[in-house]
């Protein structure tokens, strides 16, 4: 099923910070699933990819139904 742009539930609704709070989740780690993050591993570094596809990039924003 394709999202619906004009429909306000697919609009960026809250900032990282904001829905971690509600979220219950470090804003550190629904940032991590937002954007990914490169980690060191075995001398080498290591890619954790996005989890959550934002509903903004700039700024970094998600919407009501992620």
């Amino acid at each position: 099923m394709k999202a619906d742009a004009s429909d306000i539930r697919n609009q960026p609704a809250y900032g990282p910070a904001e829905a971690a709070r509600y979220l219950r989740l470090p804003a550190a780690t629904l940032r991590t699933w937002l954007i990914g993050r490169s980690y060191p591993k075995g001398g080498t570094n290591a890619t954790f990819h996005p989890l959550i596809k934002p509903a903004s990039k700039q700024p970094l924003q998600v919407r009501s139904t992620t």
